[in-house]
């Protein structure tokens, strides 16, 4: 059987376009809604609707936080934790960019500060050294050089070796010297290098 509601009181309802243009002056305690928002304002006898505000709800104005379930896709962040998971490198480093120059003299510089420089030089045959300009300058000295021998002779018992002199954050110096069976000197053979250190 059906219950019959007794004591049913309508309220106003207009659409928000329509108070905010009339900007009427509820009563006190008049209860307006807003037809298309859903939103209402309880009148106090004296404020005109566009200087009154809306009555308080679960879903007017800020919600708090203890009436929403968070869960593993639903999480509160600060905005200071968004601003580091956005700032995060890619696992194939596509939204970095990096410095770098591919070539037979080149350098990669690493979002961190770590950079590496590679490249090709000729030892000039003296005890002096041959000084080697890197493409790029490092930020700090020390940092690691190897060099290797493109090719010391034609005999593989003359051994070629390039000792790093001194360490600059533009270039180092380099001597290159050779020996073979009791035999020793300055040579002037090619080498290659590699040079690990950092840019910032």
């Amino acid at each position: 059987m059906a219950k019959t509601l007794k004591g049913r009181t309508q309220n106003p309802a207009y659409t928000a376009a329509v108070l905010k243009a009339k900007n009427p002056v509820l009563l006190k305690g008049e209860i307006v809604y807003e037809s298309d928002t859903t939103r209402h304002k309880i009148g106090n006898g004296t404020t005109a609707w566009n200087a009154l505000p809306y009555a308080k709800g679960d879903f007017d104005g800020p919600l708090a936080a203890e009436k929403v379930t968070q869960d593993a896709t639903h999480r509160f962040v600060s905005d200071t934790e968004k601003t580091a998971w956005n700032g995060k490198a890619a696992k194939d480093l596509s939204n970095v960019t990096l410095t770098k120059l591919f070539s037979d003299n080149g350098y990669y510089k690493a979002p961190d500060g770590l950079m590496f420089q590679w490249g090709s030089f000729t030892a000039n045959g003296n005890k002096s050294g041959k000084t080697v300009y890197f493409p790029t300058t490092f930020a700090y000295t020390p940092y690691a050089v190897l060099t290797a021998p493109i090719q010391a002779s034609d005999s593989p018992a003359t051994v070629a070796v390039a000792f790093v002199l001194n360490y600059t954050t533009a270039y180092f110096t380099a001597k290159g010297v050779w020996a073979n069976s009791g035999s020793q000197g300055y040579g002037q053979e090619g080498y290659r290098y590699i040079a690990v250190g950092r840019w910032k």
